[in-house]
């Protein structure tokens, strides 16, 4: 701000800029104002809070960039789906003239178009905008699909990851809000353990709806920085390194839904994420 000001006195001109103050975004303009002599003894300096907008400019932001991701994955998929049609077909007709041993090499064949077509299912199912639209999600499923498309970072990364969820359990749910809101939590998570480490993921039946933990055993958050984890713009990582919209995303569709969000976490122990949500996002809100 001062930096501003001593701009608009020395070179007797119009300032604008941005600043963060308390998590929140202020355009800052200032005016030189001059005397009856022509000589600059003032400055107008009008704040404008422009928070709200420039979290809409980045939801919009991000909007048009998982269109464009969709777009782009379907283009893909149909171009990788026919020649593995071609090659499943084809490993189909030489199993008729085979022999034991190229049945072998036509099993690897096979399961190596099979991991493909799944990889195919799973970009497409990051990708797709499904809106407001509800429905039956695999919640098992739907976080090990979330936590493969990471698997090379992950890897990477040294982190090891673990579900935990019944199998087949299946909760009404909008997928495009579930899916922001296990992205952003395992992007926060792998950050905070930055190499060798554990993430564990648990859901399951809770209050009429379902119950979500996220857990790893990274650096952990103080407790003076957990009152500020879900404000817009807040972030403990290096410039350049984060928005600081992540979890502040995560918990408005964690409202949005009508759930519940909560932390729990020890400084170089590690951080559990809670987070509630009913069925079909009805108006009964529950606590955790």
């Amino acid at each position: 701000m001062i930096n501003i000001i001593k701009s608009t006195f020395e070179d007797s001109i119009n300032c604008k800029n941005e600043i963060y103050l308390k998590n929140e975004v202020y355009e800052v303009n200032t005016y030189p104002l001059k005397d009856t002599n022509n000589n600059i003894n003032n400055t107008l300096v009008l704040m404008y809070n422009v928070t709200s907008d420039k979290i809409s400019k980045n939801k919009l932001l991000q909007a048009n960039k998982m269109m464009a991701i969709g777009e782009l994955a379907a283009g893909i998929a149909h171009e990788i789906r026919n020649p593995l049609g071609i090659i499943r077909n084809h490993s189909f007709i030489l199993r008729s003239y085979s022999n034991t041993n190229i049945n072998k090499s036509l099993d690897y064949i096979d399961n190596a178009v099979r991991r493909a077509s799944r990889i195919i299912d799973n970009i497409l199912n990051f990708s797709r905008i499904s809106g407001d639209t509800e429905e039956f999600v695999n919640i098992g499923e739907f976080i090990h699909n979330i936590l493969e498309l990471q698997v090379k970072n992950l890897q990477k990364q040294g982190i090891s990851y673990k579900v935990e969820c019944i199998n087949n359990y299946k909760f009404l749910i909008n997928q495009e809000s579930l899916k922001h809101i296990l992205i952003n939590l395992l992007s926060n998570a792998m950050d905070a353990i930055e190499e060798n480490g554990e993430i564990i993921v648990k859901a399951y039946e809770y209050d009429e709806g379902i119950l979500i933990e996220f857990i790893d055993n990274g650096i952990g958050i103080n407790a003076e920085n957990i009152e500020k984890i879900f404000n817009p713009f807040y972030t403990s990582k290096e410039p350049g390194k984060g928005t600081g919209l992540g979890l502040y995303i995560t918990y408005n569709e964690v409202k949005k839904l009508k759930g519940d969000i909560s932390i729990e976490s020890k400084l170089g122990f590690g951080t559990k994420f809670k987070v509630y949500l009913p069925a079909g996002g009805n108006s009964n809100e529950g606590s955790i």
